[in-house]
């Protein structure tokens, strides 16, 4: 049988968002491309740590404790989420 390849519009009409490096040890960085978006940051139990709204390539996680966590952001009416890893740093 023949396979078709088939292109999928990107709903949110934001070409990518950025997310580096993850795995990070102080900061991580966020770049919306322009795009306002607020990001909602939960703990691995699933409680909502932090909010907030990035426009810009921005750079987040410093107050963050060593672990995994889920972010979520929502662009139109579709969620997305990544997970970030904060790394322990022994000094």
């Amino acid at each position: 049988s023949e396979c078709t390849a088939t292109a999928i519009a990107n709903p949110s009409g934001i070409e990518y968002i950025s997310i580096y490096p993850n795995p990070f040890e102080n900061t991580i960085t966020i770049d919306t491309k322009g795009a306002s978006i607020n990001f909602y940051i939960y703990d691995a139990a699933g409680s909502l740590i932090e909010t907030v709204m990035l426009d810009r390539e921005t750079q987040i996680g410093e107050q963050l404790k060593s672990g995994i966590y889920l972010v979520r952001y929502q662009t139109n009416s579709n969620w997305h989420q990544f997970k970030i890893i904060k790394m322990y740093v022994h000094f």
